[in-house]
């Protein structure tokens, strides 16, 4: 058995191979009587592992290697990487969120603002250029401003007209009256 195994040993060794922990013990040779079997030799230090797979046909033993790397640490490094990935895209993501957040809540803002003036009656124009619906919506609510800026003054010229024309006659009323209430005393 032992020679066996140096003798499989060595021939790994001829493919650059290099083998610190491997061995065929008695079952493994009785289970390759029926079937083909696998094993995996950790070689510790190396910090890789050897897949090997043990054929019979007829009176040879075929032994076929393949070496695996350690991958307990390839792992722990991809999964450090995938953590900081996840982290930087995650701290990018809130980032361009309230960048946008801001680029959209700011016309809609200053339109708030421009609406509470508006029925405060201080018309004014609001400078919004968006080319979507918030731009258009900007675009009405300042023509609506002009309108009812115009409409205000328009109606504040016929209070005043109205107020002289009510001023105006109650005076010329006064004096017929006065003369009225003099006759009335006399009379």
């Amino acid at each position: 058995m032992d020679q066996l195994n140096e003798r499989i040993k060595s021939e790994f060794e001829m493919k650059k191979i290099k083998l610190n922990k491997f061995w065929i013990t008695e079952s493994t040779l009785n289970t390759l009587q029926e079937k083909s079997v696998n094993k995996i030799y950790d070689q510790g230090v190396s910090k890789y592992k050897v897949l090997t797979k043990f054929i019979k046909i007829d009176n040879f033993i075929i032994a076929i290697g393949l070496p695996l790397p350690h991958m307990e640490e390839a792992i722990v490094i991809i999964n450090r990487f995938n953590i900081f990935i996840m982290t930087i895209s995650v701290i990018l993501i809130i980032f361009l969120v309230v960048i946008i957040s801001k680029k959209i809540t700011r016309p809609l803002e200053s339109l708030k603002n421009l609406s509470q003036d508006i029925a405060n009656l201080k018309f004014r124009k609001e400078e919004i250029k968006t080319n979507d619906e918030v731009g258009e919506l900007a675009k009405s609510i300042n023509i609506m401003s002009e309108k009812l800026e115009k409409a205000h003054g328009e109606i504040n010229d016929q209070n005043n007209r109205l107020r002289d024309l009510m001023s105006d006659v109650s005076h010329e009323l006064k004096t017929p009256l006065s003369i009225v209430k003099v006759i009335g005393r006399f009379g």
